[in-house]
């Protein structure tokens, strides 16, 4: 009873540790989209700086409003992961913004100096570096799990072969 007992909890724990990778990749997906559009927004801000004009601004921008997006989509992802993770007590702490002002998207459309692309630069790159740390982190945490997934099958497999030796030594007596 007491070592069916102990295979109850590793399975529910293996089921855990499942929902909780998932959502790892969930938020670790739409991370890496992130950084894949700020880089992105990042190649044209380096055309911007060197005279690409109103297009090369609407594409970077086109670029950071698709990051923006995904922030928020990440946030939610990374919500999902915590709850998860609460559940096989694991901690994790990351935030990501990709914010750039109004008032500086503004001057990059109407000034559109070497200033104001500069200042843009900087924020995509802050943003991506940000997204880069949450990346990283969230990958620590799956292989974290997947170690202990592979410790819990393992002690799931060993109760699983003490409960079929009990089994076998009532039965012969």
């Amino acid at each position: 009873m007491e070592i069916e007992e102990k295979i109850i909890f590793q399975k529910t724990r293996e089921k855990e540790l499942d929902e909780a990778v998932r959502a790892g990749r969930r938020a670790q997906d739409i991370a890496v989209e992130i950084m894949n559009s700020l880089d992105e927004a990042k190649s044209w801000s380096t055309i911007d700086t060197i005279g690409g004009g109103i297009m090369s601004d609407m594409i970077k921008y086109d670029a950071i409003g698709n990051a923006k997006k995904m922030t928020d989509q990440l946030q939610l992802a990374l919500q999902n992961f915590r709850t998860e993770l609460a559940d096989v007590t694991e901690e994790m702490h990351c935030d990501i913004y990709t914010e750039i002002s109004s008032a500086l998207c503004f001057a990059d459309y109407f000034f559109d100096d070497l200033f104001t692309d500069w200042l843009v630069r900087s924020k995509i790159n802050e943003s991506r570096n940000k997204a880069d740390q949450t990346c990283g982190q969230i990958q620590k945490i799956l292989q974290n799990l997947n170690q202990i997934q592979q410790q819990t099958i393992c002690i799931q497999r060993q109760l699983e072969k003490e409960l079929e030796e009990a089994v076998a030594v009532s039965e012969a007596v």
